[in-house]
């Protein structure tokens, strides 16, 4: 964070926003970097660095320019010029001046300097030097942890937007992915924020977190402003994230409250990559334990096209988060796992209560719990939806469940759906289109698709009925399957299709060895 004496920030409409330190101020950056290089080469004084940080504040941005300057600063660190402890020789200075009286003389001065080397066994140089050398403009840059420009500028966003959130009454943020929200989710309860979960009022499955601000407390808002500032890095290092907040501030007419919108496509690209961020995106899912791992490998042999998708984003269970495991999705139908392995008693009661609430709620979620945490309380769950394991999660079980859904799906959807048809869409038509349009499993697309007098399914097509009386006039007279399959071919027809074709117009194909130019077309007696 910064001080909020150098925060900028643009007002319009009700509306506030950071200003953030554009490309064009890039310049300007690389140039006080280089002073505290310099600085640090000639082991200048504080007060000396300061003087010359304080030339660009003439010509820029006062508080840009401050600002980047507290950001470095606190990557240095400096020393006293002397060993000598400056409270002490201050104290026995002024003892020998009020003996003496006001030093009104240099020489004056001199003499009681000497008179109190000579007291602690040191110079009157070294008297001299150590009596103010504590105050921060005599300090010496003694180590400067040098940045390059692109951090620098991204930190700088960063501790900006925190600062202007120190004054909010309420935020809420939306991120995507379970593994971001499972994370973020355990920082906000880490920081002790006062937090709710809800659904978005927009009608998506948008899931968006909503935190009490600092200024809604009646004490303690410095340290709450703090503890919603850290957690801030953990929010934007997600690859999706929105953040809107209620800002106050003081105006000439007195307190006012702006509203704050920002997300990852309006802030810089470098606010996320700013060194300063300790939360770092996993590029790769890490599982929580090794039996989760096993059965995601062995899940994907057996997927049957359901996507398994890991930490979803979380389910709402009486304004809290429930983050399972495992999704499991397929025809806009989701299926949620959560495997319960050894925690402690506390735990597994909180987590059973939420899991029965899912259940009671009509959540579709599949409980694996391992069998030496059999407890009384398993019973509120259906029997369908528990599965006890002991070394590994049993694949068969969840397979099976899948299956049943799926048939589910098919029979509500073989009621539910109307294809339409019709020539626009073309003489042939791939059936996966259709499966895609009207977001169905293919065994109700070739369900619903095989009652129509349009078209007949081929294979994987719908081809009409035009082309079929066309295909079979150009068959009559051919004898040999290669012929079959050039005047297909030539028709547009798939190759995948041209055998089912065949047989479809009425047609055998014989085959004399391996050879495909041997094989004769017989009409069906």
């Amino acid at each position: 964070m910064l001080p909020t004496s150098l925060l900028r920030i643009r007002t319009k409409k009700g509306m506030i926003s950071p200003l953030f330190c554009s490309e064009n101020e890039f310049q300007l950056a690389t140039k006080i970097i280089r002073v505290f290089e310099e600085a640090l080469e000639r082991t200048e004084k504080k007060g000396v660095l300061l003087e010359r940080i304080r030339e660009y504040e003439y010509k820029n941005d006062y508080k840009l320019v401050r600002g980047l300057y507290t950001l470095l600063e606190r990557r240095c660190i400096f020393k006293s010029t002397t060993n000598l402890n400056s409270i002490f020789v201050r104290k026995i200075v002024f003892e020998e001046a009020s003996k003496r009286g006001f030093a009104l003389t240099d020489f004056e001065r001199d003499d009681i300097l000497s008179s109190t080397a000579r007291r602690i066994g040191v110079t009157a140089r070294d008297i001299d030097e150590a009596l103010w050398s504590d105050l921060d403009e005599n300090m010496l840059l003694a180590k400067f942890d040098s940045i390059n420009v692109n951090d620098l500028v991204a930190c700088y966003n960063l501790s900006l937007f925190q600062t202007l959130l120190f004054n909010c009454t309420k935020l809420e943020f939306y991120i995507s992915g379970g593994i971001n929200w499972k994370r973020v989710l355990r920082n906000v309860k880490w920081l002790g924020l006062i937090y709710y979960l809800e659904q978005s009022t927009t009608g998506s499955d948008q899931l968006t977190c909503s935190l009490d601000g600092p200024l809604s407390l009646f004490r303690l808002t410095d340290k709450y402003g703090t503890s919603i500032a850290k957690l801030l890095p953990s929010i934007t290092t997600s690859e999706k994230w929105h953040v809107r907040a209620s800002i106050v501030r003081k105006t000439m007419a007195g307190k006012k409250l702006f509203e704050l919108e920002l997300s990852d496509k309006e802030a810089p690209l470098l606010i996320a990559s700013a060194p300063c961020i300790k939360y770092k995106e996993n590029t790769v899912s890490i599982y929580d334990s090794n039996i989760e791992e096993k059965f995601a490998r062995k899940f994907e042999q057996f997927a049957n096209g359901w996507k398994l998708v890991r930490e979803p984003d979380p389910l709402i269970v009486e304004g809290k988060a429930l983050i399972p495991d495992f999704m499991f999705q397929k025809y806009n139908t989701r299926v949620y796992l959560e495997i319960v392995g050894f925690w402690t008693k506390e735990y597994l009661e909180r987590k059973l209560h939420k899991l029965i609430v899912s259940v009671d709620n009509k959540i579709n979620i599949l409980i694996a719990v391992n069998k030496e945490l059999a407890c009384s309380k398993l019973h509120s769950l259906p029997k369908e939806q528990l599965i006890i394991y002991k070394d590994e999660v049993p694949i068969k079980a969840i397979v099976d469940y899948l299956k049943r859904i799926e048939r589910e799906l098919i029979e509500r959807s073989m009621t539910n759906v109307k294809i339409t048809l019709d020539r626009t869409r073309g003489e042939i038509i791939p059936i996966k289109d259709i499966i895609q349009e009207y977001n169905i499993p293919e065994q109700t697309a070739l369900k619903i698709l095989s009652n129509n007098d349009e078209y007949i399914v081929v294979g994987k097509f719908l081809i009409s009925k035009i082309i079929t009386c066309k295909i079979d006039k150009l068959l009559d007279g051919i004898t040999k399957f290669v012929d079959a399959c050039s005047a297909l071919a030539e028709n547009s027809i798939p190759e995948s299709c041209h055998a089912e074709m065949i047989s479809i117009m009425g047609y055998d194909v014989i085959w004399k060895g391996l050879d495909v130019e041997k094989a004769i077309l017989v009409k069906h007696k």
